[in-house]
């Protein structure tokens, strides 16, 4: 849902001024309109970001990202004769001490440009797909940026600033974590107008060290924040007694959602009723699952926060689809399939099943778990937790990759659910979709590490997967 403009006008003064660098040459175009790091993809007119990796370094590519249309690139290094080969002449080099700083600090200066509000949303699951949700309903009232797929690291959330015209009335970046003090380095970043946390759960444990590690961490949110920004929290309900320690951390910006209700989870929506200042307003979510109905409540309270009608923010959220590999359905006859294969920790593969659990469905109902990885010393009792709730979601059989997610096979075996135990090889993929009959609910989890997504190529194979047809039943009410 990112924006069509090309990206902001940065003058090569401006570049120099926000970064430090020294031009030479200075470029001959007199303006250049947004970034990129990858010159694969670069939009003609734009600056070219020479990253150096693990795997590769963009001086390699300045000259093809130049013959691509680049306005001039960004480099902290000398080219060599070789990656000059076929540089235009005058193609603008701006010299800097390091790329990946200048990026951030270009960022930082264009986030001061900005006339518009920025809204940054963190938590530790439910993130790209609560921003996509916020995102919707922002639009409604003016251009809204939003940051694309899950750019949620430092260089993600420079990336999302810097594709952002000054003039936008929105902007919002996705702001994640995997170590101390990243949230809070990002929030000084963003510098945002309005945050939302869409959850607080048990990620990256073996970093941050227990619940209350993740709370403060997610906290780190306010840092940046201006005096009076809210910062809309999950229900104390779906907390319990972690809603009440993010909110003292939060302080005087922490403002809880509106409360919502699940009334009906089908394999292709949500039925939800969410309670407003106006009164109760019904809707549809294009979303599967329970915890979408907060997902859309949290957006919708913050929506409300910046002046826009719940009834129209409503209207919007509940046409938004859910992004690939987030609980997404995928239908071929009449195989149903839920891809959440994006990513896993406890308490997101808990939400799904539960999901599962009220989804009525004619055959089998199977559940494949790939290893939850980043729990430290908690991830054996997790998986076994995840088991159970697996077998009160009434699952008929359970598939599982990795040595931690065959704990989950373990807690529930002897209570009749039929287990099968794979590895994580390209094999045992192959050889699980070999078990899915055609008329089963497959449910699909497991941590990115993982690469779940293989069992979803591996029935693919047998032919195409798609979404399912849908029709819109009525709007909000």
């Amino acid at each position: 849902m990112i924006t069509e403009h090309p990206g902001p006008r940065l003058t090569a003064s401006f570049l120099a001024d926000a970064t430090g660098g020294t031009w030479a040459p200075i470029p001959s175009a007199p303006h250049a309109f947004g970034v990129s790091i990858d010159s694969r993809t670069i939009e003609p007119g734009a600056v070219f970001i020479a990253l150096r990796g693990e795997h590769t370094d963009g001086h390699r590519y300045v000259a093809k990202a130049a013959r691509s249309g680049a306005a001039c690139a960004m480099i902290d290094r000398g080219l060599s004769d070789e990656e000059s080969q076929g540089l235009p002449s005058g193609f603008g080099l701006l010299r800097v001490d390091n790329a990946m700083a200048a990026l951030t600090a270009l960022a930082c200066a264009h986030r001061d440009t900005f006339t518009g509000r920025v809204v940054a949303v963190a938590g530790s699951a439910g993130k790209t797909t609560t921003k996509r949700l916020v995102g919707a309903a922002l639009e409604t009232d003016g251009s809204t940026t939003v940051s694309p797929k899950s750019f949620n690291n430092p260089l993600g959330v420079a990336l999302t600033l810097l594709a952002a015209d000054r003039d936008d009335r929105y902007v919002v970046c996705e702001v994640g974590t995997s170590a101390k003090g990243e949230t809070a380095e990002l929030a000084a970043l963003t510098q945002p107008d309005a945050g939302l946390i869409a959850s607080v759960g048990r990620e990256h444990l073996d970093g941050l060290g227990c619940i209350d590690g993740v709370i403060e961490e997610t906290a780190g949110l306010r840092v940046g924040l201006a005096p009076r920004a809210p910062v809309v929290c999950p229900p104390s309900r779906s907390l319990g007694d972690d809603a009440s320690r993010l909110a003292e951390r939060l302080g005087p910006h922490a403002l809880p959602a509106w409360d919502a209700r699940t009334t009906c989870v089908r394999f292709d929506r949500t039925e939800v009723e969410i309670e407003t200042p106006q009164g109760t307003i019904a809707a549809e979510l294009r979303l599967i699952g329970a915890h979408q109905s907060e997902n859309a409540a949290s957006a919708m309270t913050l929506a409300h926060t910046l002046g826009i009608d719940p009834r129209v923010a409503l209207n919007a959220i509940a046409s938004v689809e859910p992004p690939r590999g987030r609980m997404r359905p995928l239908a071929r006859g009449s195989l149903s399939i839920l891809d959440d294969t994006y990513n896993a920790h406890p308490d997101s593969a808990l939400a799904a099943a539960r999901s599962l659990r009220h989804i009525d469905h004619d055959g089998p109902k199977i559940f494949a778990l790939g290893d939850m990885l980043e729990l430290g010393e908690a991830g054996p009792d997790c998986h076994r937790e995840v088991g159970r709730a697996i077998a009160d979601a009434g699952v008929d059989t359970l598939i599982t990759f990795g040595d931690l997610a065959s704990l989950a096979a373990d807690e529930i075996e002897p209570l009749g659910v039929a287990c099968v135990r794979l590895g994580s090889s390209d094999s045992a993929f192959n050889r699980a979709a070999g078990l899915i009959p055609p008329n089963a609910l497959l449910l699909v989890k497991g941590s990115r590490g993982v690469r779940t997504e293989r069992l979803l190529e591996a029935i693919e194979a047998e032919g195409p997967l798609a979404a399912p047809l849908r029709e819109r039943r009525h709007d909000p009410v």
